[in-house]
């Protein structure tokens, strides 16, 4: 499924509206809204960058293990990166990077009062794209 979302996302045309162009935020809300296998998650990447990610259901045997138990879709990574996975039953350290916050989003709705249109405008754009 990781490889199908992001294969949507990677033919997706360059989109800007003025001043804003999609961010982690846009694109992962976006995703979550054409895609319902994932959820969104915003709050911040490592020591305080805002930062939006996907999540898929960890496995079962994963969750009785560990209750934190996550894994990650970096669908927009911070430095231009290509979309990646993390499975954080195994990554400990990567568990820790991604740190959710539910005021992450409402500072960039702040910011930006246009963004949910935008963000419709751009799960739009990705159901174009999605094979039926």
């Amino acid at each position: 499924m990781f490889k199908y979302i992001r294969h949507v996302l990677e033919q997706a045309p360059d989109i800007t509206w003025g001043i804003h162009i999609p961010s982690c935020h846009h694109v992962c809300h976006a995703l979550a809204s054409v895609f319902p296998i994932v959820r969104v998650n915003d709050g911040y990447f490592g020591k305080g960058e805002p930062h939006s990610w996907l999540e898929f259901e960890p496995s079962l045997h994963a969750t009785r293990a560990d209750r934190r138990a996550r894994v990650i879709a970096d669908m927009y990574p911070i430095a231009g990166v290509t979309p990646f996975l993390v499975y954080t039953f195994f990554m400990t350290t990567w568990a820790k990077l991604y740190i959710p916050d539910v005021y992450v989003l409402s500072n960039v709705m702040r910011e930006n009062p246009l963004f949910n249109d935008q963000v419709k405008e751009l799960a739009t754009c990705f159901r174009t794209l999605k094979p039926q």
